[in-house]
């Protein structure tokens, strides 16, 4: 048996581009990985594949994003092997945190080893976007930026802030990340793209404060307009001392970035109980 974790993503600046012909969303972000992190276990076994997760509200089987990664491999490698998967969650669900491409990401690597696949670096990102836009990130993971359909990652090696990290997640959920997608229009994306430059400038130079005014997601305003308690967090975090805020992913949870840890575990103090979910993480 083997164990992997999967690590929550964080969206530092999330912009997405004009719709094109396709009826698609060029995207472009700069991402990293928080220490919040899923835990899954792999068996190996003839033939079939197996996913089980006791967490409500996460499919099992074939609806799951790790059986449509490994289902991927198996077919790609034409193994007559197979799996048996266990998922234990700790990433919020549905949240904007990417727990699912995390757990599809591991579940590619960790099979590529198990079941002795060969395959190229590119070969298997291939494979990742097919899985979900999500999923090229998580397999790289680090300090990154994002572009286009979300398979075109590369590594920044530039320096994240030393700031300790509150996600609120809030009892309202959004019917779908596609949903989300379908709130934007042409005419309300892409218009602060040139926060990435700053963002990226914020990290090479060490400069908190302008990492914190960089701090940007396209879904925040288009989202509120339909859950006003993306505001309420927003407003929250920053009475409570967030140096900033920002959208996770298409939402709903919403980040607040804090200078000193103890700042951060007084605000979670406050929050866990006014919110479904008040979790510390430290950014990677």
């Amino acid at each position: 048996m083997m164990k992997a974790t999967a690590r929550a993503k964080l969206n530092l600046n999330l912009h997405i581009l004009p719709q094109g012909s396709d009826g698609m969303f060029p995207v472009h972000y700069i991402n990293c990985e928080l220490d919040i992190c899923d835990a899954l276990w792999f068996e190996k076994q003839t033939g079939i594949i197996e996913v089980i997760c006791d967490f409500p509200g996460v499919p099992n089987g074939r609806e799951n994003l790790v059986y449509k990664a490994a289902q991927l491999l198996k077919d790609y490698s034409r193994t007559n092997d197979g799996v048996k998967v266990r998922i234990e969650k700790h990433i919020p669900v549905r949240s904007g945190l990417g727990g699912g491409s995390a757990d599809a990401a591991a579940a590619l690597r960790v099979l590529t080893n198990l079941w002795k696949v060969k395959i190229s670096k590119q070969e298997l990102l291939t494979l990742a976007r097919k899985v979900g836009m999500d999923v090229c990130y998580s397999l790289i993971g680090g300090l990154a930026l994002v572009e286009g359909d979300g398979s075109a990652v590369t590594s920044l090696p530039l320096y994240l802030p030393k700031a300790c990290v509150l996600i609120l997640v809030p009892f309202e959920e959004k019917p779908s990340t596609q949903w989300s997608f379908r709130q934007l229009s042409n005419n309300s994306v892409g218009i602060d793209i040139a926060k990435t430059d700053g963002m990226q400038k914020a990290l090479k130079e060490k400069n908190q404060d302008v990492f914190f005014s960089s701090l940007h997601n396209d879904f925040e305003g288009p989202l509120t307009a339909h859950f006003p308690i993306i505001g309420q967090m927003k407003a929250d975090l920053l009475h409570s001392g967030a140096k900033g805020t920002n959208l996770c992913g298409a939402g709903l949870a919403m980040a607040g970035f804090f200078v000193t840890k103890k700042e951060a575990t007084l605000a979670q103090q406050v929050f866990k109980e006014k919110y479904k979910q008040a979790i510390l993480g430290g950014m990677q």
